[in-house]
């Protein structure tokens, strides 16, 4: 199993409609069934004592400077395929415009990425918490 930790660099921090673009590609990716065993989009936590539970109740920090996407994969081929997929090919089509570009590759954000592999731990599966 890996795992692939990347946070892409926003250019003006978050809108409305980066994030509302955010939950239908998790919606999509879901749905689709291709690959991806997790597909988790993280924000920055807010300066505020209460804490949202999804998008459409968060506070628009223009201040957020990235968004980190945590996604599990059986293997490291499946992200290469989502990679190469419409679902993926579409969001950065639509969205690139929200995100820094890669001076070195036009046409791509700015990302700090990192394939994981589990080495030890355990997931605890009492009361959820998102």
């Amino acid at each position: 199993m890996i795992r692939l930790t990347s946070k892409w660099k926003l250019k003006k921090g978050l809108n409305p409609e980066l994030l509302r673009n955010l939950e239908s590609t998790a919606e999509r990716l879901q749905s689709s069934k291709k690959g991806s065993l997790t597909y988790l989009v993280h924000l920055e936590e807010p300066n505020s004592a209460e804490t949202p539970n999804s998008f459409s109740n968060l506070d628009i920090n223009r201040n957020q400077g990235a968004i980190t996407f945590i996604e599990t994969y059986k293997g490291a081929g499946d992200n290469y395929r989502k990679l190469k997929g419409e679902i993926f090919s579409l969001f950065l089509k639509e969205n690139l415009q929200y995100f820094e570009e890669d001076p070195e590759k036009p046409g791509w954000p700015m990302i700090d990425a990192h394939m994981l592999k589990l080495d030890s731990g355990q997931i605890y599966h009492g009361p959820s918490y998102i």
